[in-house]
């Protein structure tokens, strides 16, 4: 197998290597990985001898008076969630031990009974599961009750919304990729980063040029069949040449000025309001609303695809969490 050098590569050469990687077809999304030496010792050492102590240091200590066993299961359980080394796990490939990561876009219901059924070492999700603060978290349908499940499960979650967004080859680079855009440079810097140059970190969105002009209606279509033909809303202005396109996935509405004084003659991204189209119009730039999930699905599978490159995969993106049919 080649390994390329993308130190080698120049902006466009990578973009134009992730928009081939994105139109391929899908490849089987489970990828292992080996342990640690010290951790093949000790998974080897158990193949030998199943459920061997050798490894145990045990203790024993005397308890004086009526022990409740309800408290002490529960006091037992809190050690361990405490602890992810008492709940690492290992799977195994062909015979092989191999470390798990599942990766979602959002933690739905769905997601958090797969996960359930069977656990991986940690869960990756694109979307937060809590957006407000929280004081305690108590079963139910509710992103409180997904996170109790969760807990009990023993699996750890991580989120990388934002960060993923901005970064190279990240959310924003992957739908730019899966329009065709070429020439692409970041805009709307986002206020807490330190954007070090076009297309660089800390810019939430992509501007960048079609291969040839295209009618604001030629484009929608061709938006609908890069992004799996979902519901849309197209701005007026069926006549109008489209060359610079912005595309913030997810709910881009707020960035509206920053995609104008881009230059852009439209701007593709999702959750955008009657009167923020009203305000886009009014500037001189098309809407093209493709909703929210939808957007952000391109950088959702660039994820999958670099998070297969370092551990086995669980790939739990297509439990879509768009709420709309």
């Amino acid at each position: 197998m080649t390994t390329l050098d993308l130190s080698i590569l120049n902006a466009d050469e990578k973009r134009r290597l992730l928009t081939e990687r994105l139109n391929r077809g899908r490849a089987p999304r489970v990828r292992e990985f080996p342990l640690s030496f010290s951790q093949q010792r000790l998974w080897f050492l158990e193949q030998l001898v199943p459920g061997s102590a050798a490894y145990n240091v045990p203790s024993a200590v005397r308890i004086r008076g009526a022990l409740d066993l309800e408290v002490w299961r529960r006091c037992c359980d809190e050690i361990v969630r405490r602890h992810e080394v008492l709940r690492t796990t290992f799977a195994e490939v062909d015979g092989r031990p191999v470390q798990r990561v599942a990766v979602c876009h959002e933690v739905t219901e769905a997601v958090v009974a797969a996960i359930e059924a069977d656990p991986p070492d940690l869960l990756l999700s694109y979307h937060p599961l809590l957006f407000a603060p929280t004081r305690q978290v108590v079963a139910g349908r509710s992103p409180d009750g997904r996170a109790y499940r969760l807990i009990r499960a023993g699996v750890a979650l991580a989120v990388v919304h934002t960060a993923f967004d901005v970064a190279p080859g990240g959310a924003a680079e992957a739908l730019a990729a899966a329009l065709g855009l070429e020439r692409v440079e970041g805009f709307a810097a986002l206020p807490s980063a330190d954007p070090d140059g076009a297309g660089g970190p800390g810019y939430v969105g992509r501007v960048g040029h079609l291969a040839e002009p295209l009618s604001l209606a030629e484009f929608a279509r061709t938006v609908a069949s890069a992004l799996g033909d979902p519901p849309m809303r197209v701005s007026p202005g069926e006549r109008m040449s489209v060359d610079r396109v912005a595309v913030i996935p997810g709910s881009g509405a707020s960035f509206i000025a920053e995609a104008v004084a881009a230059g852009a003659d439209v701007l593709v991204t999702g959750d955008v309001s009657h009167h923020r189209v009203v305000g886009a119009l009014d500037r001189g730039m098309a809407v093209i609303d493709a909703g929210h999930a939808p957007t952000e699905r391109p950088g959702i599978e660039a994820l999958v695809d670099l998070v297969a490159t370092r551990v086995e995969t669980i790939d739990l993106v297509s439990l879509d969490p768009t709420p709309w049919r």
